[in-house]
């Protein structure tokens, strides 16, 4: 089965598997956790705190709260060029130290345009070190491991998404943001201990290689990861119907209390099937992906037509699953058939344009709700998965690598 989807493996027989938990990765793999950490911690209680601490207008308060991403966005297209080009070491001790030393700034700082610009330089701190330590964490992963190694590193982000906001919010309704950013503080020193404890390869392409990603704007895109990427778009569009209108739905429909629990059970699926879902990718190659797109566009028709809390967790871990998957396998798929060089670009290539679905989703996806409604809304957004894979299929059915 999958013949035509399998990629090169060293799995079978009596062959002995390639070393997969090194001290590196595990390293990675924490810190990666403690810096979504540090962001869920934050992301939650942002826009409520420049409201009614700093005084803000809603429409500034939203810019405080996205212009992180918007950074990290930013921060992502280049660091893929830029880590072959001066190493992997210096851009994650840059960013990491930029990262720390912004935290004590939101102490201080009490007008919302400054508080926007430090907003800005926290976000770019973040999308330089998630980027360049996925990136690292890719080239050092066995190849024939690379889906369950992906799978594993993955769940980092997935558990910092399920506890961060609740401790997040737990912490500001209690004590204040304060109370929020002295454990951010001394997560970030953790981070750092780490970062000086672990070696990190600062190999860097030769001039040859460099010239091979070309100039201008089109040297910071590898061109083969612009299918997948561009998947990840129409997915990441559809994943933030839930970040941005979940909660408005739940409490139309008097599902509040439930939709509390829906991403605990989001992240505990997707914890559960990154690791076997990797597995199964190193052995069978993109057939994996399907189940994924099913999974997920089930779980937004299950949403859409959720009138009870058992329904509403069914569709958290059709989702769950579905969206896991896909992020830790699009990374696998972004790379397939790269030279070790250019992982670094077809990784950023990957996560930044994907992420313009996170971005742009919310703005378009708010002017539809007037006309559509909540549920079908998230009906639509299904069929908007299954056009994913649609294209997926259309471009990598067939494709050889």
């Amino acid at each position: 089965m999958g013949g035509r989807y399998k990629i090169k493996t060293l799995r079978g027989g009596a062959m002995p598997q390639e070393k997969l938990w090194t001290k590196n990765f595990i390293s990675m793999a924490a810190m990666t956790f403690l810096v979504y950490f540090i962001y869920y911690l934050l992301m939650v209680v942002i826009a409520v705190y420049s409201m009614e601490v700093l005084k803000a207008t809603p429409s500034k308060a939203g810019l405080a709260a996205g212009i992180f991403m918007v950074a990290a966005l930013l921060a992502r297209l280049f660091t893929g060029r830029y880590i072959e080009q001066y190493g992997a070491r210096i851009l994650i001790y840059a960013s990491l130290l930029l990262y720390a030393a912004i935290l004590p700034l939101y102490f201080v700082i009490k007008d919302i345009n400054l508080f926007c610009v430090i907003r800005f330089l926290h976000g770019l701190g973040m999308g330089v070190s998630t980027s360049a330590m996925a990136i690292v964490v890719v080239k050092e992963i066995p190849h024939s491991r690379l889906g369950e190694g992906l799978g594993y590193y993955a769940l980092g982000g997935t558990l910092a998404m399920a506890i961060g906001p609740l401790f997040g919010m737990y912490l500001y309704h209690n004590y204040g943001l304060s109370m929020n950013l002295y454990l951010c503080m001394a997560l970030a020193v953790i981070i750092l201990v780490a970062l000086f404890r672990i070696e990190i390869s600062n190999e860097k392409a030769d001039a040859k290689k460099l010239e091979e990603f070309g100039h201008g704007l089109s040297s910071y895109f590898e061109k083969s990861a612009l299918p997948i990427a561009f998947i990840g778009t129409l997915m990441f569009f559809s994943y933030s119907s839930l970040t941005s209108f979940l909660a408005p739905f739940v409490a139309r429909e008097n599902l509040a209390e439930a939709g509390s629990f829906y991403f605990m059970f989001f992240a505990i699926a997707a914890l559960v099937s990154r690791p076997p879902m990797g597995r199964l990718y190193d052995e069978h190659g993109n057939i994996v992906m399907y189940p994924a797109f099913l999974c997920f566009a089930a779980g937004m028709f299950v949403l859409g037509a959720a009138n009870n809390s058992v329904a509403l967790f069914v569709s958290g871990a059709l989702l769950g699953c579905g969206d896991g998957t896909f992020c830790s396998l699009g990374r696998a798929i972004a790379v397939q058939g790269m030279p070790t060089h250019k992982y670094g670009l077809a990784t950023s290539t990957f996560l930044a344009i994907s992420e313009v679905g996170t971005g742009l989703g919310p703005f378009f996806l708010g002017m539809i709700i007037p006309l559509s409604g909540y549920r079908n809304l998230y009906h639509l957004m299904g069929v908007v998965a299954l056009l994913a894979m649609v294209v997926f299929y259309w471009q990598y059915h067939n494709r050889k690598f």
